[in-house]
């Protein structure tokens, strides 16, 4: 058996030392000294002391649960099969997509056309601060045109009168409620009340339908979008050089007039209004 040379015990003696070193750098990395690994007795210097001092010192408040609202889309099912009935029918059975959000992707004009990128088919709806639901379906791509106006006749324009859900109210739907329908509700039970009073009753007002404005013919101001002034817009030729739709670059406000391309009426009721949300869709046609 090989006794051990003068170089293994300097070596084993070095080791010994190194494993007594504490707080000072290993591999380039400072080793701070932890209070379990302090033992009764041993000493320790200023630094780690004023370090574990430090520690000690700190308050630790438990980590408060953040709560994330659950994103609920403008566009319910049941606007998607009103919708539907209105395009073309290769779109009618077709798959639609969420493109752009303005609650969720903000409000910059070039995310609203990077989001649209490829996509030829698309339904833009957005909801008024006065609860009106409006929008437009546009048969060609979304894109900056310095010629103007473009797109094709099967681009129509649509709007749905609504009542908004009062701020505060627990009594929340998934979907705005047109106040003609209340009409339509209370007159049936009007007519219900006649019934038993006189055995006769007229004829109930039917419910109020979602209102498409399809292309007239008329000219071909169709699809308007200029990256310049940041401008999207629908159908012209109008009173005073009225838009059907136009909205402006940050989505806050928009205007809708009557105009010859659709013949329509303005669809939020007013000339000018304030945007509170605004989507926009791609639609695939479906294959057979």
């Amino acid at each position: 058996m090989r006794s051990k040379s003068s170089q293994d015990n300097l070596l084993e003696s070095d080791c010994l030392e190194s494993d007594n070193r504490e707080g000072e750098e290993v591999n380039g990395k400072d080793v701070w000294l932890h209070e379990s690994d302090i033992r009764e007795g041993s000493e320790i210097d200023d630094e780690d002391a004023e370090h574990l001092s430090f520690i000690e010192s700190i308050n630790f408040e438990p980590v408060k649960e953040v709560k994330v609202e659950k994103f609920t889309p403008l566009l319910t099912e049941n606007h998607k099969k009103q919708l539907s009935r209105a395009l073309p029918p290769p779109l009618q059975h077709g798959e639609w997509k969420l493109l752009y959000s303005l609650v969720r992707d903000g409000s910059a004009f070039s995310t609203l056309l990077g989001k649209s990128r490829g996509y030829q088919y698309t339904i833009l709806i957005l909801r008024t601060t006065s609860g009106v639901m409006l929008g437009g379906f546009a048969a060609q791509e979304w894109k900056a045109h310095q010629g103007g106006f473009y797109g094709t006749g099967h681009s129509f324009l649509f709007s749905l009168p609504c009542s908004k859900v009062p701020e505060g109210s627990s009594d929340k739907t998934d979907e705005c409620v047109p106040e003609r329908y209340y009409e339509f509700i209370l007159d049936n039970l009007l007519n219900l009340c006649a019934i038993e009073v006189c055995g006769d009753v007229s004829p109930s007002p039917a419910a109020p339908e979602l209102q498409i404005y399809k292309w007239t013919g008329k000219n071909r101001y169709i699809q308007f979008c200029r990256a310049s002034d940041e401008k999207l817009a629908f159908g012209g030729g109008g009173w005073d050089g009225n838009f059907g739709l136009c909205l402006e670059g940050d989505f806050a406000r928009g205007s809708s007039g009557w105009c010859e391309t659709f013949g329509n009426e303005p669809l939020a009721g007013e000339p000018t209004f304030r945007i509170e949300d605004l989507e926009l869709y791609g639609i695939s046609s479906a294959c057979f």
